[in-house]
């Protein structure tokens, strides 16, 4: 998560909105997280008890997991886990889409 913060501080203002998904339901570890790695991009919390979205509309069932998803829902770049030069690879990709998405 932290490495997407570069990503959102770049592009933010071109229309790439980054989503951060909370699901251990401990709201003070997620925000000790947020304050220690200086995070600003939007941090939902879901409930573990709670009907899983995110697993019903994209299949998460595990994290970390990073989606390319574009302004009508569909998923156009899946990134599970991280691996070295994803970095690269996944600001390549926002780039294709931003330049895209007239």
């Amino acid at each position: 998560m932290p490495r997407l913060e570069p990503l959102w501080r770049k592009y933010g203002r071109e229309g790439l909105v980054v989503i951060a998904l909370e699901t251990t339901g401990d709201d003070d570890l997620a925000r000790r997280f947020i304050a220690e790695k200086g995070l600003s991009f939007v941090l939902l919390r879901q409930e573990p008890t709670r009907h899983n979205v995110s697993q019903s509309l994209y299949g998460v069932t595990f994290c970390p997991q990073t989606f390319l998803i574009d302004r009508n829902g569909r998923i156009l770049h899946y990134h599970p886990s991280y691996s070295p030069g994803d970095d690269a690879r996944i600001e390549k990709q926002v780039l294709e889409l931003l330049l895209n998405q007239s």
